[in-house]
């Protein structure tokens, strides 16, 4: 039971290990600019944000779950559930700030804030990916004003995000739940690791043998 346990945790940790880096290379990359994924320009900041701060947190996690596996310590297994628990929680939370803006007016005022903040290399980038001109005016970036596209970014780029936070926010969600899943199976690894040692404790001390007792002076 322990060993088949062991094995399927290790298992879900090396999962874990490539979910960390795929997090790691989405977030960091659309901050950099770098993203080979259209329209990252215009994802949610605080969402990105999210999802670059668990990265660390899930490898950290995996490699103390590594550890305790290895040394089938009891302390590390513990921890490992108390992180498992709280990057759970974490991916919940972020769900939550993806899945606000199935508001049309979250969405709405959160791109205006972030095309206001964007430097112009990056308006011209959300120009060309979202096939637009301008936020309002349709007076374009990268051609001095002259506008080769039909619509504006605003309607374009909110109606995008609108489309978008159900699908992260479900992913988040679907992480939720894997990370709970991960939490439970080390508490069963727990469990048989501790009645393995009640086996054995029963085992050493049925094998152990009776101590006989000297006769008492003057007896026969």
């Amino acid at each position: 039971m322990v060993r088949a346990a062991r094995l399927c945790m290790f298992t879900a940790t090396a999962a874990l290990i490539l979910v960390a880096l795929g997090y790691a290379t989405f977030a960091y990359t659309a901050y950099l600019g770098t993203s080979p994924l259209a329209k990252m320009e215009m994802f949610p900041r605080t969402v990105l944000l999210g999802i670059a701060i668990l990265a660390p947190t899930v490898l950290v996690t995996s490699v103390t779950s590594c550890s305790g596996l290895y040394r089938l310590s009891q302390p590390h297994l513990h921890v490992t559930v108390v992180m498992l628990v709280f990057v759970a929680c974490a991916h919940a939370v972020i769900a939550s700030l993806a899945y606000r803006e199935r508001s049309s007016s979250t969405a709405l005022s959160a791109a205006t804030a972030q095309w206001t903040a964007a430097p112009v290399t990056t308006r011209e980038l959300v120009e060309t990916d979202f096939a637009c001109c301008g936020w309002t005016d349709m007076a374009a970036v990268s051609t001095g004003g002259i506008c080769m596209a039909d619509r504006a970014c605003r309607d374009v780029v909110a109606a995008w995000r609108v489309s978008m936070a159900p699908i992260v926010g479900g992913l988040l969600c679907a992480g939720v739940g894997v990370f709970v899943t991960a939490a439970g199976g080390v508490l069963l690894l727990i469990r048989s690791l501790r009645l393995r040692n009640v086996r054995l404790m029963t085992e050493l001390k049925a094998q152990r043998p009776m101590k006989v007792g000297r006769p008492c002076p003057g007896r026969a």
